[in-house]
């Protein structure tokens, strides 16, 4: 189950308030089962609150734990518990250290809502090089 992210910023710059008053959008995913959500720090970086927007509609404020912005990663965690029937578990996630050619792997995003499209983009391959 992928938890769409919505980011709103109280500060933001004239540049992102012309293109776009209500904050910026991407996606993430919640990882495990008491509301941590992976997402990139492109996405959190010029907010200041956050809502965390699930694929069956429900939003959740959220919070900012830990951000890089060398690795392009950040993580968020939910102030309320996010319920759902079809999220019994968290997608299972490895090290990139354990992962193998041969393997299957797969995306689910977001990208540029509204333009490219309304729904979510996934993606699978198979690694073919570490």
């Amino acid at each position: 189950m992928t938890g769409w992210l919505s980011r709103k910023s109280s500060e933001a710059s004239k540049e992102d308030t012309a293109s776009d008053s209500k904050g910026g959008s991407g996606s993430g995913i919640i990882f495990t089962t008491d509301g941590l959500v992976l997402t990139n720090h492109h996405v959190t970086a010029a907010g200041s609150s956050y809502t965390v927007i699930t694929s069956d509609g429900q939003e959740i404020p959220a919070t900012l734990v830990a951000q890089d912005a060398d690795l392009d990663v950040a993580v968020l965690r939910l102030r309320t518990r996010f319920t759902s029937k079809q999220f019994k578990n968290p997608p299972p996630l490895i090290s990139s250290a354990k992962s193998r050619s041969g393997e299957k792997v797969f995306t689910v995003g977001h990208p540029l809502a509204g333009l490219l499209s309304s729904e979510a983009k996934y993606n699978e391959g198979t690694i073919s090089a570490l």
